[in-house]
């Protein structure tokens, strides 16, 4: 165990989690997009409604 291979071996392990992290939260929002576009669409017309 070199400290450069564990340089890159932790490089590349963020990288990895970065990607993961990346696809997890287009497949959350594919998934959930509807739910998402009715909780705002509800969330402006509360918003709307309270400010008049």
């Amino acid at each position: 165990m070199t400290s450069k291979f564990m340089t890159v071996h932790a490089k590349a392990w963020h990288f990895g989690l970065a990607v993961g992290v990346v696809i997890l939260g287009i497949v959350g929002i594919y998934l959930a997009r509807e739910q998402v576009a009715q909780i705002i669409s509800e969330s402006v017309k509360g918003y709307l409604v309270g400010s008049r």
